[in-house]
């Protein structure tokens, strides 16, 4: 699934939503106009995230998103630990 976010809010609350919802990998890409095309991958099969992980997955995310980064990947591992890139 693919779609346009227009603020950072917007994609900090697209992020912390498709962790919430065990996405197994979410990115981000800004865009030349400010906007952000976001997508994510799910996995019915996959690991069950850490809880712990999840939490500062989504404060690692965010800090990427405020910072203004390029591109930010949030994926989850087979150990159910979520990384951000």
């Amino acid at each position: 699934m693919s779609e346009v976010i227009t603020s950072r809010q917007s994609a900090i609350s697209f992020v912390e939503f498709n962790i919430n919802e065990e996405a197994m990998k979410i990115s981000l890409t800004l865009n030349n106009n400010g906007t952000y095309t976001g997508a994510t991958e799910f996995d019915a099969n996959g690991p069950v995230p850490d809880a712990a992980s999840a939490a500062a997955a989504k404060t690692a995310a965010k800090a990427a998103i405020e910072a203004g980064n390029d591109t930010i990947e949030v994926t989850l591992a087979a150990d159910g630990k979520y990384a951000v890139a």
